[in-house]
């Protein structure tokens, strides 16, 4: 079994529910997000950056690296980060 390490351009290497928040950063910031469910997600990336990502596709895997996924704006619920 190969061993990964944290290199930003590695595969993930575990996951985490991330919690709508417009006050506290994700415990870890994710290299990518999956939507359970179809809309809109508000982050901050890892650059300190604000967007609104809109028609998000369930099921489909975001390769951003967020640091703070926004209550505010945020339509979809049931997102997982990849670590």
């Amino acid at each position: 079994m190969a061993i990964y390490t944290n290199d930003p351009c590695g595969p993930a290497s575990g996951v985490a529910i991330i919690s709508p928040n417009d006050v506290a950063d994700i415990a870890a910031p994710v290299r990518a997000f999956l939507v359970n469910e179809n809309g809109d997600v508000t982050v901050t990336m890892i650059d300190g950056s604000v967007a609104t990502l809109f028609g998000l596709t369930a099921g489909t895997v975001y390769p951003f690296r967020i640091r703070k996924l926004h209550a505010t704006g945020t339509t979809v619920t049931g997102l997982v980060g990849m670590l």
